[in-house]
This record gives C-alpha cells, sequence and structure tokens, in this order.
C-alpha cells in the first residue's frame, strides 16, 4: 500500500473509540438562508437514515440497527453530516442494555444539538419496507433537451405555459445532483415535486433542476431552493418538494418541504438507489 501513501487515498480519518457527544457539529439554519433571497412560509423536516448503527449489550455483544431520524425544518440547527457519523461510531464499543434505552440517548444528544425535538427510531435489519414506486408521479427525464455546457444555478431558467391555466401536477426527476459545500464531494438525489397553481413547462423544470450539478450546498438549502423558486414562479395553493438524497458514508439526508396544510407522503424507508 506503499504507493497510495501521502495522495487523498491514503488521508486517515481517526475514528473515536468511546461514546463522545460532543462530536455532533451544529450548523445554523439562518446563516446559509440568509443566501436564499425569499424564504416562504412552510412546513416540513429532515429524514435522516442511518445505516451503520453498532452498539454492544450488556455482556459485549454487538448489535446492529438501522436509525432514522426525524429533524423538524423550524429547528435552529442542522448537522454537519461527517460530524454524526464520527459521533455513531463512537457508540461501537458503548453498552445498553437495550435498543430503547440507546436511541433515547441518541434522540436526547441530536435535540441538544439542533436545539429542537429529534425523533429517533431504531429498526432491525430485516423490517425495512422499500418506498413503492409512485406512480401517479410523471417522471420527466426522458424529456429530450439540450444543455449548455456552463450551464449554472438560476432560478430564471424556470418558465410558465403560455395559456397561464392552474393544474394540479406531480413531477419526478433522478438526476438532481448537488455538491456538498465542505467536502465538495457530489450528491445524488430524486426529486419529488406536487404543486397546485400555474402550469410550469416539464422542460424548464428538468432544466431547473440539472442547473444544481456544479451548485455547492448542503441538502437541505438545495431543498428550500427547489420549494422557494417553483413558489415564487407558480404561486401555488399546495406545494411539496421532497428530495431523496443517496447515501454517503451510511447516511442518506430526505428533506421535505410543504406549504402549511399540505400533506406529507409517509417515509418508507428508502428508494432503490438508497
Amino acid at each position: 500500500m506503499d504507493h497510495i501513501t501521502g495522495t487523498e487515498l491514503g488521508r486517515k480519518t481517526k475514528y473515536p473509540d468511546q461514546y463522545d457527544k460532543s462530536l455532533l457539529y451544529p450548523i445554523a439554519r439562518e446563516r446559509y438562508r440568509s443566501n436564499i433571497l425569499t424564504t416562504h412560509p412552510h412546513c416540513g423536516k429532515d429524514i435522516w437514515t442511518a445505516w451503520e448503527i453498532s452498539w454492544l449489550n450488556l455482556k459485549g455483544k454487538p448489535q446492529v440497527a438501522i436509525g432514522v431520524f426525524e429533524i423538524s425544518s423550524h429547528s435552529s440547527h442542522i448537522i454537519e453530516s461527517k460530524s454524526l457519523k464520527l459521533y455513531l461510531n463512537s457508540l461501537n464499543s458503548f453498552k445498553a442494555s437495550t435498543a430503547h434505552e440507546l436511541s433515547s440517548i441518541i434522540e436526547k444528544d441530536l435535540s441538544d444539538v439542533t436545539q429542537s425535538q429529534v425523533k429517533v427510531s431504531l429498526y432491525e435489519l430485516n423490517n425495512l419496507p422499500m418506498i413503492p414506486y409512485r406512480e401517479d408521479f410523471m417522471n420527466i427525464d426522458d424529456l429530450d433537451l439540450s444543455i449548455e455546457s456552463d450551464l449554472k444555478y438560476s432560478p430564471q431558467i424556470l418558465s410558465l405555459s403560455g395559456d397561464h391555466k392552474i393544474v394540479s401536477e406531480k413531477i419526478t426527476s433522478n438526476l438532481l445532483k448537488s455538491n456538498c459545500p465542505v467536502t465538495m464531494q457530489p450528491d445524488w438525489a430524486t426529486v419529488f415535486i406536487y404543486y397546485k397553481g400555474q402550469q410550469i413547462t416539464r422542460d424548464s423544470i428538468l432544466r431547473y433542476l440539472i442547473s444544481f450539478r456544479s451548485h455547492n450546498e448542503f441538502h437541505e438549502l438545495c431543498t428550500e431552493r427547489i420549494f422557494n423558486s417553483i413558489y415564487e414562479i407558480a404561486s401555488p395553493d399546495e406545494l411539496y418538494v421532497e428530495c431523496r438524497y443517496t447515501r454517503r458514508g451510511g447516511i442518506d439526508i430526505n428533506p421535505i418541504r410543504t406549504t402549511p396544510g399540505t400533506k406529507m407522503f409517509e417515509n418508507q424507508f428508502r428508494l432503490f438507489r438508497q
């Protein structure tokens, strides 16, 4: 392995061997929301799925589970994802009598750092249904578009249809890619959009989503940008935006933003690509 020593591949990350809640790094939402010109009234939550949770029972035998963490979009802070990964790894040698005891500890730690009430659930590995294919959402990825090589993020890409009619549409795309603003690593997501308002041309929606391809921003803020951009142009009575990102470091993040009163779709853990 000497040939990779000193390269990016050879850099080591120190993983803790003792439980340490101080590893969790909070990030103030409003600090980054200020970069979004308009934040309309919304409801929502961020659903984090942690696929690599392990601890020890009181006899020292390893236990494993999958964790689902639900954080309100109105919490004052989010958690930097690598710090959450390090925190969860600090539990690998931690002894807990039951999964419920461990989930209570995680719930308190995440609630403290986000300054909100976080819901934590731990699930057995054989008890995770897939999200059924949402047949009522129209996938727009097959639209024949020419994309400029220097396409940059811009909400001005969105355009209304010429007749200004009010529609109720459900649209999905697998082509959302953005980049982590901390590590610059790529983040991939499937987007679900439901809106009831002035009709937006589908090709402009797809072009708009593709414009995130070189955009550097957290998952939660990308979702809010999509929400705000659609709200601005369509003036919807109802709007729902869900971005289901693929996992990185054993964790996937799935932000949901809706207008008040708009029903959220039930979280059923994962899409096939997750």
